[in-house]
């Protein structure tokens, strides 16, 4: 019984989590950033190891 309780709280969550999703634009930005800011860094490491490598 238990197992099914978490089961159905679960698929309540997938059913609205599209519904709770921001569409501020402040967010999408900070979310942009975050995601450059994250390629870059792996770009750079990339640029080391490569060196190192080749």
């Amino acid at each position: 019984m238990f197992a099914r309780r978490c089961c159905s709280s679960v698929g309540w969550w997938s059913k609205n989590q599209k519904r709770l999703m921001t569409t501020s634009k402040r967010v999408q930005d900070r979310s942009k950033l975050k995601r450059v800011h994250d390629l870059e860094i792996v770009t750079e490491k990339w640029k080391i190891a490569s060196k190192v490598l080749f």
